[in-house]
């Protein structure tokens, strides 16, 4: 893992290791940082990836063309998620995101595409939130390429 320390802001630039599952790190000295732009860039050997709480920014392009990357947990700590950060993912098959806001902006929204890059027929967006009409009710005007269920205090989004 390199990481990118200034007075301000943390980042986690770049990863250069060859696992395929991957948990980032907490590391207690430096505390929260970001996820900086293009961090995982083409890198086709990840598989999964778990974010930790200490994450607060997933930057532009930051799984950009991870074409095996097929699952990853996004913590409630993530507050911003740059544009097309999962584009080009094309096993992705799982998404948990665990903060609504979050998941409102890039599962629904045209920069986030989220949606659009999961498998068809298996794809699984899971939302923590209160109810399904917590999501449905303003972001989702379009159900023809997905269906939406509540499981478990999952708003759980299935691509058709």
């Amino acid at each position: 893992y390199i990481f990118y320390i200034d007075e301000n802001t943390n980042y986690f630039v770049k990863y250069k290791g060859q696992d395929t599952e991957i948990t980032l790190p907490t590391i207690s000295s430096i505390g929260s940082y970001e996820i900086y732009e293009n961090a995982f860039y083409n890198n086709t050997k990840i598989t999964s990836v778990i974010i930790p709480d200490s994450v607060t920014t997933i930057g532009e392009h930051a799984f950009y063309g991870c074409s095996s990357l097929s699952e990853i947990t996004i913590p409630q700590s993530v507050e911003t998620i740059g544009n097309d950060a999962f584009y080009w993912c094309s096993s992705l098959n799982t998404v948990v995101i665990d903060n609504l806001d979050i998941a409102k902006a890039i599962t629904f929204s045209s920069q986030g595409r989220l949606l659009n890059n999961l498998k068809s027929g298996t794809g699984v967006v899971k939302v923590k939130c209160g109810s399904l009409q917590d999501v449905t009710s303003t972001y989702l005007t379009n159900t023809s390429y997905f269906t939406a269920t509540y499981q478990d205090g999952y708003a759980v989004f299935t691509k058709k």
